[in-house]
Formats: C-alpha cells, sequence, structure tokens
C-alpha cells in the first residue's frame, strides 16, 4: 500500500510541478509585455500561489470536512470539497486577471478554459454521441422523464442499439466530478461577454452559484452514509428503501418472521459490500448470458465500461412507471385538499366566503390539472421510448387506474369536483354558526368554471385559460353587514337596579351571603367594620 500511495503522490506533484512551471512562464511574459518589471521572487511566489489555489490538494481539506467523514452520514468529502475550493478560486484568478491590463488575456482564457471543460464539452459530446445514434431532442427529453434519481440533473448520452433500436445512455457526470460547478462558472463567463468586468458583481453572481452547487455536490454526503442508510431502511422506514422498494411486507412481518430476518439480513449484507461487487457480478452474468434476479440481461461492453464511470444502461420505462403512478395518485389526494385542508382549508373553523371558495376551488384544480399533465407526458414519453402498450395498461389496471389511462392518450382532464359528503359539512356548518353557506351561494359560478375546465387540453397553459378575475365580477358585493331589526329596551330595573338591604343579622346582602365564600365573606365584614 505504501507503494502505491507514493506512486500516486508522485503523479500528483508532477502535475503541481508542471503547472507551476507553466503559470510562472505565462505570469513573466504577460508582466514583461506590459512593461511592468518583476522580481524572480515575485514569480516564485505568485505561480506557487496559484497552483495552491486551483488544483485539488487533499492538505487543504478543511477540519470541518476531515470531520465529517468520520461520521454515519457520508464518507466521500475531501475530493468534492476541493472540486468546490479550486473551482471557485480558477473563477475568482480569472476575474482578477481581467481587472489587471497586464494579465487580461491570461483572464480571459482562464475562464473560457474552465468554461469550455465545464459547459461546452460537456453539451457538445451530448450532441455529438446525439448525431451518432440518430436520437431526437425529443426522444433525449422523453428519456430524462425515465432517468433514476441521482441522474435527473446529469449530463446523459444517448445511445442507440443497432440492432434493436432500444435507447440506453450513459452518465457522462457520474465520470465527470466538475459537472455540478457549471453553472455558476457560465453565469460568470456570460457577465464577462455582456461587457460586466466589476468584480464584486461577478464575485457576487459566482459565490450564489457555488452555494447551490456545494448543496446539490454535498446532498449525497450529508445522506446517511451506505450501511447507516441499509439499517434505517430496516427500522425507521419499516423495511421500505428510500427508492420505495419494499425489503419486506407487514404480512411477511406477520405472516413470515423467518422470511422478515433472511431478507433484512441479505439488505444488510449487500450494504456491506465492497462498492465493485454488483459491477463484477453484472460483467460474470454478461459474460456467461446469465439473467439477473430480476431476468435482465447484460451486455459485456457496457458492463466493462462501468469500470471507468461509462456504464451504458438500458431504460426501462415499464419499470419506472409504478413510481409514477403512485406519485400521481398523490398529487391527486394533495389536490383534493386542498379545497378542505391545510391553513387556508373551508372546513376549518370560522366563516368563509363565496370567494374564498371560488379561489380554492380553482387551486385544487390547478394543482390537479398539473399533476395529470405531468402523467401525460410520461406516458407520451414511455410511448416515444418505445414501451409496450399492453404492459403500460397493465400497470394503470393494477393501480385501478384503467380509465386514467384512456384519459392521457385521449387528452382529457376531469376536473375535481367537492363530493355530497363535502357540501353537507358546509351546510352543518351554516347550521352551527349561522352563517350563509358559501359554497352554495357560489354555486353557478363554480359551475361555469368546471364547464371551462373541461373544455381544457392537457397540453394547455392552466392560468392562460383559468383566472378567477374572469368570474370575480360575477360575485355579490360584500358590502357592510345590514343593520339590526329595532330591538326593545332594556327594562329599567335591569339598567338601574335597585340597592340591596344589607342584613342585620349576617352584615351581608342577600347575593353576597349566597355566593361569596366564607374566606370572602369575614373580607367583607372587616371592610364594613363589623369584625
Amino acid at each position: 500500500m505504501k507503494v502505491a500511495e507514493d506512486l500516486y503522490t508522485a503523479e500528483d506533484d508532477l502535475f503541481k510541478i508542471a503547472n507551476y512551471a507553466v503559470e510562472r512562464y505565462r505570469l513573466k511574459n504577460a508582466y514583461a509585455r506590459a512593461g511592468r518589471e518583476v522580481t524572480e521572487q515575485f514569480l516564485d511566489e505568485e505561480a506557487a500561489n496559484i497552483v495552491r489555489n486551483t488544483v485539488p490538494n487533499y492538505a487543504y481539506v478543511s477540519d470541518t470536512v476531515r470531520a465529517l467523514r468520520r461520521l454515519p452520514l457520508g464518507t466521500f468529502m475531501s475530493f468534492p470539497s476541493e472540486i468546490l475550493r479550486t473551482t471557485t478560486n480558477i473563477a475568482q484568478r480569472s476575474i482578477k486577471e481581467i481587472n489587471d491590463p497586464a494579465l487580461r488575456s491570461i483572464g480571459f482564457k482562464r475562464l473560457i478554459g474552465l468554461s469550455t471543460v465545464l459547459a461546452a464539452a460537456p453539451y457538445g459530446i451530448q450532441k455529438g454521441f446525439q448525431g451518432l445514434y440518430d436520437v431526437t431532442n425529443e426522444e433525449l427529453q422523453a428519456m430524462k422523464r425515465y432517468l433514476p434519481e441521482w441522474s435527473k440533473n446529469s449530463t446523459i448520452l444517448p445511445i442507440r442499439d443497432e440492432n434493436t433500436g432500444e435507447l440506453k445512455y450513459v452518465d457522462f457526470s457520474h465520470g465527470n466530478a466538475y459537472d455540478t460547478a457549471i453553472r455558476p462558472i457560465q453565469t460568470v463567463l456570460n457577465n464577462v461577454q455582456e461587457g460586466i468586468t466589476d468584480e464584486n458583481v461577478l464575485m457576487s453572481g459566482l459565490m450564489k452559484g457555488m452555494y447551490q452547487a456545494a448543496g446539490e455536490l454535498a446532498s449525497p454526503f450529508i445522506s446517511e452514509a451506505i450501511y447507516t442508510q441499509a439499517l434505517v431502511d430496516l427500522t425507521l422506514r419499516g423495511g421500505r428503501t428510500r427508492d420505495g422498494r419494499q425489503i419486506w411486507t407487514e404480512t411477511q412481518w406477520a405472516t413470515e418472521p423467518g422470511q422478515v430476518i433472511q431478507n433484512s439480513i441479505e439488505h444488510l449484507a449487500e450494504a456491506m459490500l465492497p462498492f465493485s461487487y454488483p459491477q463484477i457480478q453484472r460483467i460474470y452474468q454478461a459474460a456467461a448470458d446469465k439473467p439477473s434476479e430480476r431476468g435482465e440481461f447484460f451486455e459485456l461492453p457496457d458492463e466493462l465500461a462501468g469500470f471507468a464511470g461509462f456504464r451504458a444502461v438500458k431504460l426501462d420505462p415499464i419499470k419506472s412507471l409504478g413510481f409514477k403512478l403512485s406519485e400521481y395518485q398523490k398529487g391527486l389526494r394533495e389536490s383534493r385538499r386542498l379545497f378542505t385542508g391545510g391553513d387556508e382549508g373551508l372546513l376549518k373553523g370560522g366563516p368563509k366566503s363565496p370567494r374564498d371558495v371560488i379561489e380554492r376551488f380553482i387551486a385544487a384544480n390547478k394543482a390537479r390539472f398539473q399533476t395529470m399533465q405531468k402523467l401525460r407526458k410520461d406516458v407520451l414519453a414511455a410511448e416515444l421510448l418505445g414501451a409496450d402498450d399492453v404492459a403500460m395498461r397493465q400497470e394503470f389496471a393494477e393501480r385501478q387506474l384503467s380509465k386514467e389511462y384512456s384519459r392521457m392518450l385521449n387528452d382529457v382532464f376531469i376536473p375535481y369536483e367537492p363530493s355530497q359528503n363535502i357540501r353537507r359539512e358546509f351546510r352543518q356548518i351554516e347550521d352551527r354558526i349561522g352563517v350563509e353557506d358559501p359554497y352554495t351561494a357560489a354555486l353557478d359560478i363554480i359551475r361555469e368554471i368546471r364547464l371551462d375546465l373541461s373544455s381544457l387540453s392537457l397540453d394547455d397553459d392552466f392560468d392562460d385559460i383559468i383566472n378567477i378575475e374572469k368570474y370575480l365580477p360575477q360575485l355579490p358585493e360584500e358590502g357592510p353587514l345590514a343593520p339590526l331589526p329595532p330591538q326593545p329596551m332594556p327594562s329599567p330595573g335591569v339598567v338601574s337596579p335597585q340597592p340591596q338591604q344589607i342584613s342585620t343579622a349576617t352584615g351581608l346582602t342577600p347575593t353576597e351571603n349566597a355566593l361569596l365564600s366564607e374566606e370572602e365573606k369575614q373580607i367583607r365584614l372587616r371592610q364594613r367594620g363589623l369584625v
């Protein structure tokens, strides 16, 4: 291990020395062309400073990161932290050089070079793969709808199997550690191209982007570490993984405790296996032409490329469709709650106006529309990717959503309509607090809105067609409350009651004698000087 460590360090040092030599040479020539005299020591220190701050160096990993490495919340913190440190420093150095006339050309080259590596190169490679494998932009967008969660924001390289026509993808960002830092650097470059050279303005934009990049890059490392995550799956998540896969069910827990224990031990054992074990297993299955437990067949070239971080993964829309349908059902439930529940819910205590009813009715239908619109895009994307129609119908049918599949294909939006139980609750509230039922008052307008909703296409923009201002003029104006009818005058005896006589026997009035405690009676008698 010591030999391997020394070789790794020697390689690292070689590139640092090469960088130092190049930076010193560029600085010396730039200052000479500008007619500025600088000392050899200045060049040495400036070039060394650039290398220290722009080349990853584990000696500069902060104590905080070193401490976090040892927690059960993440294990690979050093390299990502160095990525963000050096990328920020490269951009900052570029900005500083752009503002120095002698170094301006170096600053532009440094910034453009960084932006090219981070942004232009991945984009160019992606477009190259699209052209090479004849993948349209529409197909690429459809593929992105079925990527796993960890690849959602990645640069993906599409590949089409020449024999079957099936689409695969390579997660380019998985092998490009600097991918997360693209956005802030591109922002700085755009600002410079627009003529903005103020160092404070440029650095403000850079740092804001870097904070966002840090959050995204750190997310895998501030979540549970691999073994901790497996343990949480079995305990806090009740036998379910973070991505929704069931390790054991409640039925098994009650009827097959032995199977539950076996599944749990296997889950923990998988978490303890070396990171490369699944890759090695897939290579063996590909070489032996054996299917996985799920019946998948792997291809040897794709699996070998996985060791370099560029494994070609087959897209399986049908397998992902189940998760999307679960999200769809959850979205429908949440849209209904927008009408009745939450802080603004109409069935929470207190009087509500017809305007409140209309606002919540539109809000609930907007959420419902967006949920259905998203599923329609998923269905159309699956079709474009060649998913089998029968298999998709089966997925919908298993969740009692057969009608929904036809609606997605036929572009039919079914608006939300409050149930009879909800209408009954409005009437009960009316009886309980004595105010007019706001739902009944707004019913005519709700019917008109529902009619407009029924004509919507799931490809429409909801806000362009359904706008509450369009319906407000039809609402009755909420003016001041009507005056109360004439009321009888109170009895003079109530307004000016006659004083009660103090009993000579007790020293108290009849009311005091009936209502006061013994202690209070003694206090009242002392006040009157009778005790």
